[in-house]
């Protein structure tokens, strides 16, 4: 996807993120796409396939460069919203940063309206979550608007309920574009350690239900926060979600606040256990032919960094393949609509409101002074590659 910002300048969304890009590079990443194998872009190119191969190295390498998102701060609507549509939830989860919920949830028609407001933005990409978000009457109504808008949405889930609203947005809506729709669900370790985590049979519903949208040719990917506990099961995992279908499996740190603060002293990771995990996984990959994706990003909270990088484990080695694109982007081309409707930059920082979708259009407030004064508050605490303030603890924002 694709859009024209100015002269020769377009936002493309393209392998997961946001850049801004010339329309030479545009037609570049066309050409990629349109083209499965090096031979077939050597004639579209007109030449050898040892160029192509260099080209598109020195292209995948200039995407590490902050050049191809410097104007992204600047651009006069959002690229990506995460809506938090309710506070609600069906379970009890031991790590959950939000903790005791109030419950919150807008009536449906609200909703629709949000939803509307989302598809007139010009925004790409709409990442759904909760509480548990499909706990909610009219999600189907809203996926199914969305989609045929031309957005590409992403719902965190616990899973449990995923049969009951596949079969509702397929029985309502008929044709789903699936393509344009990803589950990523919760799966913090095998029976044992998930149901310690979220209560006692949860396992056996999370997992059927992540069969069920497999089998319905849906793409499912797994998010599995790293505790002490799970970190010698993660061979199994990866095996687990590989037999089953799932796309690729996410490893992420815990986030101190909510009931995870309160279970610190049972489930936080010391240093050796960061090492640990990253130790087992280098065994296992090592073991036996792999090429399945597993992503991790490190953080060392001792040393502050400010440049985590994403790796990818395969064949037992350790691949960095790019800066953290989970990195900090409240505000810049991202925001978050909460239960009550009001546009935040980041969810963790009620200070960074910076309008209600409900009495406001995105185009009325997206060039509000309070979002670029929080932007620059984030620059003086995250540094030049604007990591999480929450996960490195400097939450005094």
């Amino acid at each position: 996807m694709y859009r024209k910002i100015g002269d020769d300048t377009y936002v493309v969304y393209f392998q997961d993120d946001f850049y801004t890009v010339n329309e030479y590079t545009l037609q570049l990443i066309q050409l990629y796409l349109r083209s499965d194998d090096t031979e077939g872009l050597a004639k579209l190119l007109c030449c050898d396939e040892n160029d192509v191969e260099e080209i598109f190295t020195e292209l995948n390498d200039s995407f590490e460069n902050a050049e191809f998102n410097d104007k992204l701060e600047d651009l006069p609507f959002p690229l990506h919203v995460k809506w938090k549509i309710t506070s609600r939830c069906n379970i009890r989860c031991k790590h959950c940063y939000i903790g005791e919920k109030q419950n919150l949830q807008l009536p449906a028609e609200s909703n629709m309206e949000i939803a509307r407001k989302i598809v007139k933005s010009g925004a790409f990409v709409v990442t759904i979550s909760g509480g548990e978000p499909l706990t909610v009457d009219e999600l189907p109504k809203i996926v199914a608007y969305l989609m045929n808008n031309g957005l590409e949405l992403h719902i965190f889930t616990n899973g449990i309920i995923l049969p009951e609203f596949i079969t509702r947005l397929e029985a309502e809506f008929g044709s789903v574009k699936k393509n344009m729709l990803e589950f990523i669900v919760s799966l913090d370790g095998l029976r044992e350690v998930h149901d310690f985590m979220r209560g006692e049979g949860v396992f056996d519903k999370t997992t059927t239900g992540m069969k069920y949208a497999i089998n319905r040719g849906y793409c499912v990917k797994t998010n599995t926060t790293v505790i002490p506990q799970n970190i010698d099961d993660i061979p199994r995992i990866i095996e687990f979600c590989q037999e089953i279908g799932v796309s690729n499996s996410q490893f992420s740190s815990l986030i101190n606040r909510g009931w995870a603060a309160e279970h610190k002293d049972q489930i936080g990771m010391s240093a050796d256990d960061q090492k640990r995990f990253v130790s087992t996984l280098q065994v296992f990959t090592a073991e036996k032919d792999r090429n399945y994706s597993v992503f991790y990003s490190p953080l060392d909270k001792s040393e502050k960094k400010d440049d985590p990088i994403v790796y990818q484990f395969v064949d037992g080695e350790q691949k960095a393949i790019g800066r953290d694109t989970w990195k900090c982007g409240a505000g810049k081309g991202k925001c978050v609509i909460n239960e009550r409707g009001d546009v935040l930059c980041c969810p963790f920082f009620e200070e960074s409101k910076i309008g209600n979708i409900l009495k406001n259009d995105f185009t009325d407030f997206w060039k509000s002074p309070l979002r670029t004064e929080f932007i620059n508050r984030l620059k003086q605490i995250n540094g030049v590659n604007r990591y999480c303030a929450v996960m490195k603890g400097d939450c005094n924002v």
